[in-house]
């Protein structure tokens, strides 16, 4: 496969309804982070922090892939923890997801603030169930990447459960960043026609470093135990179906760059043997 890499990126608007429900109106002020969070960060005093978001495409068309690498619409003056988008409704913000965050904020507090102590079954789910919420949060400020179907949201909103297929890991991290996100999404198929996506989304808070990769093809696109062993992961979705021990590595920030670089590397995409062998959706079930 040839690459492009000079395709530039395309300038779209924000989804016009509420990520995870059929709601048309007026849409909230969405902290992806949310203010629990950014509250154990102190604010810089002089307050001339960048928030970090960065986003690749990779879309496969024919024999050539198409790559855009750079920073997103959300890498702007300010803290990464206090950025905000407009693309829930007041329901599902304040009430169906807003629940899901206060289960997590016991549980997540600790890690993020570096300690890093065993946690059972039902917090790891949280932990996982938190992690996916915030990816199909953080994708919607890319639109052209978004790869979690509208009817995975749908259902994640009612049931806290990430989609079939859905992979999520966490690791310690000595990164001195309050937060970032990276988003890799792969897009099969031409522009306008249908097409398979996929995404991994590495987000880093505090000294927590999560990794959630999905397939709109309901599978996953990594073996979940050669992944943890590789890049030293703890794998918390789907719950292991064996207690395998994994060597969970801490990574500095150098760490974390080559964590997030590695899933959709264009040499690797061909090596994703689960792509391409479903049908195609349409663009418009991702939006």
């Amino acid at each position: 496969m040839g690459v492009d890499d000079h395709v530039p990126p395309p300038k779209n608007p924000l989804p016009k309804q509420c990520l995870f429900c059929d709601h048309n109106g007026r849409l909230t002020r969405e902290d992806y982070f949310p203010e629990w969070l950014a509250a154990l960060f102190p604010k810089a005093p002089n307050n001339k922090t960048r928030a970090t978001h960065k986003v690749t495409r990779l879309r496969a068309d024919g024999n050539t892939i198409h790559v855009f690498e750079g920073d997103g619409r959300q890498a702007k003056q300010g803290r990464t923890v206090d950025q905000t988008l407009r693309v829930l409704c007041q329901s599902c913000n304040n009430e169906k997801l807003g629940r899901l965050q206060e289960r997590a904020k016991p549980i997540l507090t600790p890690l993020i603030q570096g300690v890093w102590i065993p946690k059972g079954r039902v917090d790891l789910n949280t932990i996982a169930s938190w992690a996916v919420m915030t990816t199909m949060v953080l994708e919607a400020a890319d639109p052209p990447t978004i790869s979690i179907p509208k009817r995975h949201r749908v259902r994640f909103r009612d049931t806290y459960e990430p989609p079939p297929g859905t992979l999520v890991y966490m690791a310690p991290t000595t990164s001195k960043k309050d937060a970032a996100f990276n988003h890799r999404a792969l897009v099969i198929g031409l522009e306008e026609g249908p097409q398979h996506r996929a995404q991994c989304t590495t987000l880093q808070v505090g000294k927590l470093l999560l990794q959630v990769i999905t397939s709109s093809e309901e599978v996953a696109i990594v073996d979940q135990m050669e992944h943890a062993d590789d890049f030293g992961l703890l794998p918390i979705w789907p719950p292991p179906l064996w207690a395998e021990p994994v060597n969970v590595r801490m990574r500095d920030q150098a760490g974390v760059s080559e964590l997030y670089r590695t899933v959709f590397a264009p040499g690797a995409i061909a090596r994703i043997p689960s792509l391409g062998t479903r049908a195609p959706g349409n663009p418009e079930e991702f939006s």
